[in-house]
């Protein structure tokens, strides 16, 4: 039986995702967003100024969801997976812990969507567990050139118009950063 008590917390209401936990490990708890039925995919959100699965995920589970069972997990150190006391973080952790959330959850085989970070995880899962992994989709997976505009932006500066102009270089519909979603965010990372 675990000690974790999941945590007093719930996903803005801005997001329309409903909260699940998941034991994945003495002492670690998985917060995750579950939708639809079928063939499981695995989300896996990029890394950034309060990135978790809702904040990355939030318009594409409920499309996708219509057609197959959609998992967006916290990673550990990210959102609001509780870790164990003297976790330590890398590339290693983060696919042990998708792994073991997999396990947890009774999925054998999956197909991965991941996005910057995400995707890097996505292709070690592939590597190390080859197995279980029926296919993977990838966006803006590592290795971009660094350019004097990344270089500029590369410590954005924790305010909410920081996060704006943050957002702004990565949303093709600039309609799509409301001033709530940049709120939410903003609250998520401070």
């Amino acid at each position: 039986m675990s000690t974790v008590q999941i945590p007093d917390y719930q996903t803005d209401p801005f997001f329309g995702l409903e909260d699940k936990w998941i034991e994945t490990a003495e002492g670690e708890l998985t917060h995750y967003h579950e939708i639809g039925e079928g063939t499981p995919i695995l989300f896996l959100h990029g890394s950034g100024t309060g990135v978790s699965a809702a904040a990355n995920w939030w318009l594409n589970l409920p499309q996708i969801g219509e057609q197959a069972r959609c998992i967006a997990i916290d990673t550990i150190g990210y959102g609001q997976t509780v870790v164990a006391q003297g976790t330590e973080y890398g590339i290693r952790a983060w696919v042990d812990h998708a792994i073991r959330t997999l396990d947890a959850l009774g999925i054998e085989k999956t197909w991965l969507v991941g996005n910057s970070l995400g995707g890097w995880l996505a292709f070690q899962m592939a590597l190390d567990y080859p197995d279980r992994i029926l296919g993977i989709v990838s966006m803006g997976t590592g290795g971009a050139k660094q350019t004097a505009a990344l270089k500029a932006h590369a410590n954005p500066v924790l305010t909410e118009e920081g996060i704006k102009k943050t957002l702004s270089m990565f949303v093709v519909n600039k309609d799509l950063i409301t001033d709530e979603l940049v709120k939410v965010r903003f609250a998520s990372a401070a």
